[in-house]
């Protein structure tokens, strides 16, 4: 059989194999019908997750896995200018049709959360950081979510600690009354168990004055309406302190409800808080500018908060009666 004889589809597997352009074509389809065979695109999920990552790599696929394990719609992770190869790391762990990768120049947490609450679809969002892994479990999800459907008025959730700050002190440094939720015995011994109980779940939960994070679950549209957090509390790169209890104050202030609940299940601090390892002394300062800023802010105002907030908890059952 001479080179004429060869059949046609033949010349074209052949020309295929050294056309670029055809590889490329046939490597598009493989990935659509894998796709394809996955879960669908949710074009209004009911939660988004967002993670705030910077040169925290080894971090990366435990975290990757509490998120797909979480059942959440939707998944983004913005990586504030990572040198580490931490933007390669997170490429090769989202691959679902709601995972996406917002990639910014260390302009620190404040502005790229604000940058990713405008990007998400959820009805609500919550805001993770990347030195805490979540459980690989969907429970924690699922208990914060049940929360936001039990009160209308619950605008914000935290996972971790609710704090009562003490706005009549000299603003030297941060005054607080009270915090209730995660304590361990290195940096946080002073936290105090939750003392309420909410009545149908039966898991400590209260009503405060403002929550830190991570996780903060936040709903979308009053997160968006409030303007999300106060960037004028910091310049891009430096951490914002206190924006997380700003919020929570606007929040109340608005008509709206604060609460923590937990503390959830996360391994914390894994391999150092960024904000201590990149720039400590950044973060001290702006901590007791941040606290002098809220008192002169809402000190006139922060009374009327927590009588709300010591009302709605006389209607939830102590955390010892309920069990």
């Amino acid at each position: 059989m001479g080179v004429l004889d060869v059949p046609r589809r033949a010349w074209r597997r052949l020309g295929a194999a050294f056309d670029p352009r055809a590889r490329l074509i046939a490597r598009v389809a493989e990935g659509k019908r894998a796709r394809a065979a996955g879960p669908p695109y949710q074009e209004r999920p009911r939660l988004s997750l967002i993670v705030l990552s910077f040169n925290h790599r080894g971090t990366i696929a435990p975290i990757a896995a509490g998120l797909a394990a979480s059942g959440a719609g939707e998944i983004i992770v913005c990586d504030d200018g990572s040198v580490d190869g931490s933007e390669r790391e997170w490429q090769r762990h989202l691959a679902g049709p709601n995972h996406f990768l917002i990639r910014s120049n260390d302009i620190h947490d404040s502005r790229a959360y604000n940058r990713a609450a405008d990007y998400a679809r959820g009805e609500i969002i919550a805001i993770l950081q990347d030195d805490d892994i979540p459980p690989a479990t969907s429970a924690w999800v699922d208990e914060a979510l049940d929360l936001f459907d039990r009160y209308p008025r619950l605008a914000v959730l935290g996972g971790h600690q609710g704090w009562i700050l003490d706005f009549t002190k000299t603003p030297d440094r941060v005054q607080r009354r009270a915090v209730y939720g995660y304590r361990d015995a290195r940096r946080f011994s002073y936290a105090e168990d939750i003392p309420w109980a909410e009545p149908v779940s039966k898991r400590p939960f209260m009503f405060v004055q403002g929550v830190s994070i991570g996780p903060i679950f936040y709903r979308r549209e009053v997160y968006q309406a409030l303007g999300g957090f106060n960037l004028e509390y910091s310049a891009p790169g430096e951490v914002g302190m206190l924006v997380d209890h700003e919020l929570s104050i606007r929040a109340w202030l608005a008509g709206h409800h604060v609460a923590v609940f937990g503390p959830l299940p996360f391994e914390r601090h894994v391999g150092g808080q960024g904000t201590l390892m990149f720039g400590a002394e950044t973060r001290a300062r702006n901590l007791v500018r941040s606290f002098e800023r809220l008192q002169r802010c809402y000190a006139g105002r922060i009374g009327e908060i927590d009588a709300r907030a010591d009302a709605l908890n006389a209607s939830l059952a102590r955390v010892g009666a309920s069990r």
